[in-house]
């Protein structure tokens, strides 16, 4: 009697949860900004900068009830940096722009009414290196007796070398934002993220490479339709 009385609440519940659960989904896009981090030695002269980029991103989401839900993105993320050289090497710099797949899966809490909504968002991503380009300039080497420095200028797409280049990623994502319901199931919403990688980007530790990181930031605006359900 009493396994039947376990069995009946857990069902009741079960189906609470679904009638009250809900599927949402959405568009939004901004600009974000990665921040390279390369353990570069002894290279004084080089000299590491972030570099701004684009953000596109689908969420999907389902909801349990008011306050929580899981979430998962396709986003597409420009990373990148820029790089320039001093001392012997001056005029020399590259400006690198990394494209990325991530697929972030978090746990979504929300708060407020029915018109104004808070969020936080807590997980990890998996990513994909897909393509990568570069451009700049590098100094020619010229005999010690010549004082006419010269230039030649690069903007090229990179070959993948699987000796240097690590093109799995995957690390701890979070967010926050605030939504706002201009209709019942229609929602306005804008948010920021950080993305913290935890896969360095080379192959450091098969070939001696300084380890490479990246950690992006990102601010985001669109829409997020609601499939209600009662």
């Amino acid at each position: 009697m009493l396994l039947k009385r376990v069995f009946l609440t857990f069902s009741l519940a079960i189906v609470a949860i679904a009638a009250n659960a809900q599927w949402s989904v959405g568009v939004l896009a901004g600009y974000d900004y990665n921040l390279y981090d390369y353990a570069k030695g002894y290279a004084y002269d080089l000299r590491y900068d972030g570099r701004a980029g684009l953000d596109f991103t689908v969420p999907v989401q389902y909801n349990f009830n008011q306050w929580f839900g899981l979430r998962a993105d396709i986003d597409y993320v420009q990373k990148g940096h820029k790089m320039h050289r001093s001392g012997t090497h001056e005029g020399t710099y590259t400006n690198t722009r990394d494209h990325y797949l991530n697929l972030p899966i978090v746990a979504s809490f929300s708060f407020g009414g029915n018109k104004i909504r808070g969020y936080l968002n807590l997980g990890g991503y998996m990513g994909f290196w897909a393509v990568s380009s570069i451009e700049g300039q590098a100094r020619l080497a010229m005999a010690p007796d010549i004082d006419d420095t010269q230039y030649y200028y690069f903007n090229e797409k990179l070959d993948f070398d699987s000796k240097r280049d690590n093109r799995f990623d995957a690390g701890l994502t979070g967010s926050i934002g605030l939504g706002y319901y201009f209709k019942h199931n229609v929602e306005f919403r804008a948010e920021g993220l950080c993305y913290y990688s935890l896969i360095d980007t080379g192959s450091g530790s098969k070939n001696n490479i300084a380890p490479r990181y990246n950690t992006t930031f990102a601010l985001r605006v669109g829409c997020i339709y609601h499939f209600i359900t009662k």
